[in-house]
């Protein structure tokens, strides 16, 4: 038996489509790039409320910037070989002995522009690595190449096995994935789950009024300043280092769309885009069940999420069961831990018989019903402002969804939670808060009867770790 494995050699470049605009970094630090920012931000859009005027102010900005880029940016790769060969012919002067001293002046002019230009294609294939734990240091280009190689060959989808055939046109294969998606965030029937005899803990009419009140300048700078300055884009292809950076022209636009979601509580159609990056789970992958998506939002969105989300966690542990020990301030994963290890060392020593299940949500933010979250809501006590602006954000979401780097056409996102939204987490403690609402209520009146631990007799039949759930009894 021969121990050689048949290889399939291919050749060939595979147009899977246009890929969506991005900033960089590096273009910051370019002399004429905020003027060139402040001259098309400046351009007046008159049209919408203020997230459609942000909202067509950046597409406006986007290509500009795209038309700065192929004349500064891309034209380099050749500029750069034009000073290499200049160099070297007077280097050629240098060695004959005839260097003039202009010669000798422009020698050390074009090795600076080298240097500058050598230090901007580092800088972008740095970004471009999503290497992070490399802060200070020498830079490596060679490292960062590798690893930009090495995520875009493992990230890559070769083709899918839809009906038992392998299929790997771009455009049959873009559909698929679109397809799965759109089916995967489907509404689902209804389940006729009703908890009206069920009690829970609601909100204080002052934690409310917090939750409800104006947002502040400062609380929105704050907002700003928590988010990641260099995470992976969303659809608008701006991250937060350039809202940062660009603060003092951007910045009382921004503050408007913020006043604007407040008064109206409403994001307009494509103010609340998103894409969908495909991560593999492991190796040789040929069904999509095998990816783990990942959300992109754009930066406009989560700032109004992340003000959102600084709200409500401050809220959360007032009426959140005890149980639940994921997200919530003051409080670690690894209570419940500790806690489970505690039980079943107690049945063991005690010799007591118990039944420990434990349940695992699958896709726990794909099944998270909207209308479901909307009634949680009610039932612990939130105002309707507060409701309608949550509702806004989840039925104002579009998705696309990247097939090496390039996205499918656009969907809506129907009732269902996305992976990177701030507001995500927090609002599936809300919904699972329904299940923690069952079990108190099954042990009032006598169905589940929980483990009494130690002498004080404490009961614990039910913990949480966000998606991960044990039951005792």
């Amino acid at each position: 038996m021969s121990d050689h494995c048949a290889l399939v050699v291919k050749n060939r470049m595979i147009d899977w489509g246009p890929r969506p605009f991005k900033t960089f970094d590096v273009w910051l630090k370019d002399r004429g790039f905020k003027e060139l920012v402040k001259k098309a931000w400046d351009v007046s859009v008159h049209s919408g409320n203020s997230l459609e005027r942000v909202k067509n102010k950046l597409k406006g900005l986007k290509k500009e910037l795209k038309q700065w880029r192929d004349d500064v940016f891309n034209s380099e790769k050749v500029k750069k070989q034009q000073s290499i060969e200049e160099i070297e012919a007077i280097d050629h002067c240098d060695d004959d002995g005839s260097l003039q001293e202009d010669l000798r002046v422009r020698r050390i002019q074009l090795l600076s522009d080298l240097r500058v230009m050598s230090e901007r294609e580092n800088a972008m294939i740095k970004q471009k690595s999503r290497v992070e734990w490399i802060e200070k240091g020498d830079m490596n280009s060679k490292f960062f190449h590798s690893k930009l190689r090495w995520r875009r060959l493992n990230n890559e989808i070769k083709g899918l096995q839809t009906n038992g055939v392998w299929c790997e046109e771009p455009d049959r294969v873009k559909s698929e994935v679109r397809k799965f998606f759109d089916t995967r965030f489907e509404a689902q029937p209804k389940l006729g789950v009703n908890l009206d005899g069920v009690s829970f803990s609601t909100i204080s009419t002052v934690d409310n009024d917090m939750l409800c009140s104006m947002f502040s300048e400062p609380k929105i700078l704050a907002a700003i300043s928590q988010c990641g300055s260099t995470k992976s884009l969303g659809p608008d292809g701006f991250n937060f280092n350039f809202i940062k950076n660009n603060w003092d022209i951007i910045g009382a636009n921004m503050i408007s769309v913020i006043y604007s979601f407040y008064e109206s509580g409403y994001i307009p159609k494509g103010c609340n885009a998103s894409f969908i990056t495909l991560v593999p789970k492991r190796d040789n992958l040929s069904t999509l069940n095998e990816y783990r998506p990942i959300s992109l939002v754009g930066c406009v969105y989560k700032v109004i999420s992340k003000l959102l989300v600084n709200r409500l966690k401050r809220v959360l542990p007032n009426v959140i069961d005890k149980n639940q020990t994921a997200f919530l301030s003051g409080k670690s994963l690894l209570d419940s831990v500790l806690v489970a290890n505690e039980t079943v060392d107690f049945l063991k020593k005690e010799k007591q018989k118990g039944v420990i299940v434990k349940v695992d949500y699958e896709k726990a933010y794909d099944s998270v019903d909207s209308d479901f979250l909307v009634y949680m809501l009610r039932r612990l006590g939130f105002k309707d402002k507060w409701i309608k602006w949550i509702k806004a954000c989840l039925t104002s979401a579009t998705i696309s969804v990247l097939v090496n780097g390039s996205p499918t056409k656009e969907f809506r996102l129907k009732r269902r939670l996305r992976q990177d939204d701030p507001l995500a987490p927090f609002l599936f403690l809300i919904a699972t808060e329904g299940l923690a609402g069952l079990v108190k209520e099954a042990s009032r009146i006598g169905v589940l009867e929980g483990v009494r631990v130690g002498y004080n007799c404490v009961d614990v039949k039910l913990l949480q770790f966000a998606d991960d759930t044990l039951f005792f009894c």
